[in-house]
């Protein structure tokens, strides 16, 4: 065989690979055929860069956690935290958002402890137990600690020594739980800035407008006749241990500048995150415990691993407080998520997907009957015996409303097909998940 056909012959092998590389790629394809150890690092994504990556003993003083925040701060370091509030995809969210505008910033970033009595009772959870941020560690080099790993937890105060925080309002809400359970006590400040309000870019800007920051500062001492907390004391120049009120919803200083035919064209539910979530969040999987009793759960499904799987998110719940006093009902109907999987299947059939379905409605007998009759396949906490699953898995009953919202999380994001709720947080950081993690296509269901 010449020296020319054999190069011949490499050239369409190589071709032919890459044709079918494509059409892999040109509909879902089942993500599922990974050995276990490997799938509970999450589905096809990006590859994870190994990169060096500072610890937390790197970035804090020896011996912290300390009985007070401020002695184990290293000292000529940078950091940045904010207080926060809200179920778990608002927490989540909210911690993109501290990342994000640490690296921005070059500051550490010190992550919060969740809590939410609303959604979860009166558990405290850590970010590092529902998410693998060693993952982010290693991906991206991103430098974060907890509050945990910064001073111990003392909702009554009992152990430790009362630091006083002087934090500035970033977004609509000033206020969370995270810094009582640290015996933290907050001292507000409201400054205006130039840009609009609530978004990224002002905050930005304010890390590094010194002058006008420190004029606030001082004038504000003034004003209310207070002593300052530590961090905003004496020589301000740089603030150390700058602080925000709570960095939930922030928005970009362009959200809402586009007209409405412009709109259309923009990428649906991609703006609410970005770029948070291409620069951390997409790097965030889902700590393996989750993962352990994700797959748990599906095996109780009968569900297999090689099967095709189109996820749904039915978000009611609180929802339905919130329809107009002159519209008894005004959430998606059952019929209008039927017609979203309808659609988005037949677009990659003849495949046939098992559709699976989680929802937080727990109350409306009949809803669930319909939804069930349908023969999707539900997940019913209760009938499952989660939380005696994640008892047992975790050794504590502390946060398992938490672990259980996680799962329910990881669950949805195995979809190569996903159909959501519109202004659902859950719902549009599962559509990210499953955009960008497994290649796949999602809708989100609009109200009436």
């Amino acid at each position: 065989m010449s020296i020319k056909l054999s190069r011949n012959l490499a050239v369409l092998t190589i071709f032919a690979a890459l044709l079918l590389l494509g059409l892999q790629y040109d509909r879902p394809t089942p993500l599922w055929d990974h050995a276990p150890n490997k799938f509970r690092k999450g589905p096809r994504r990006l590859p994870r860069l190994r990169i060096p990556y500072a610890n937390v003993s790197e970035l804090l003083l020896p011996g912290s956690p300390s009985n007070s925040l401020y002695a184990s701060l290293r000292p000529n370091f940078r950091y940045l935290t904010a207080d926060s509030w809200s179920g778990l995809s608002g927490q989540f969210t909210s911690a993109l958002s501290l990342l994000y505008l640490a690296g921005e910033t070059q500051r550490i970033a010190i992550i919060p402890s969740w809590r939410d009595s609303l959604h979860y009772g009166d558990s405290v959870v850590k970010m590092s137990e529902l998410f693998d941020l060693d993952g982010l560690r290693r991906t991206t080099g991103a430098l974060f600690v907890e509050w945990d790993d910064v001073k111990p937890r003392d909702l009554v105060g009992n152990n430790t020594a009362v630091d006083q925080l002087g934090c500035f309002q970033a977004g609509k809400f000033a206020f969370g739980y995270a810094f009582k359970d640290h015996n933290i006590q907050q001292v507000l400040l409201s400054p205006r800035r130039p840009l609009p309000a609530y978004t990224t870019d002002s905050l930005i800007q304010f890390d590094f407008d010194v002058e006008a920051r420190d004029a606030y500062i001082d004038k504000f001492a003034q004003d209310w006749e207070l002593e300052l907390p530590p961090n905003i004391a004496g020589d301000k120049a740089d603030l150390d241990l700058l602080c925000y009120a709570n960095v939930w919803d922030l928005r970009r200083a362009g959200a809402g500048n586009a007209g409405i035919e412009q709109a259309k064209l923009m990428q649906d539910g991609k703006n609410l995150v970005n770029p948070e979530w291409w620069i951390i969040g997409q790097h965030i999987d889902f700590h393996p415990s989750i993962w352990d009793a994700a797959l748990e759960i599906l095996q109780l499904l009968t569900i297999d691993h090689r099967t095709p799987l189109l996820t749904v998110h039915i978000r009611r719940g609180d929802f339905k407080l919130q329809c107009p006093k002159d519209k008894r009902v005004c959430l998606p109907s059952l019929t209008t998520y039927v017609a979203a999987v309808d659609s988005l299947s037949a677009k990659f059939g003849p495949k046939e997907f098992k559709v699976l379905v989680t929802t937080d409605e727990t109350q409306d007998e009949l809803f669930l009957g319909e939804l069930d009759s349908l023969g999707w396949i539900r997940v019913d906490h209760e009938l499952l015996g989660t939380r005696t699953l994640l008892a047992a898995r975790m050794g504590t009953s502390n946060g398992l409303e938490w672990y259980e919202a996680a799962v329910d999380q990881a669950i949805l994001s195995l979809g190569q097909l996903f159909v959501g709720t519109r202004h659902s947080q859950v719902s549009d950081l599962a559509k990210l998940r499953v955009e960008t993690w497994n290649y796949g296509s999602a809708m989100l269901v609009d109200w009436q």
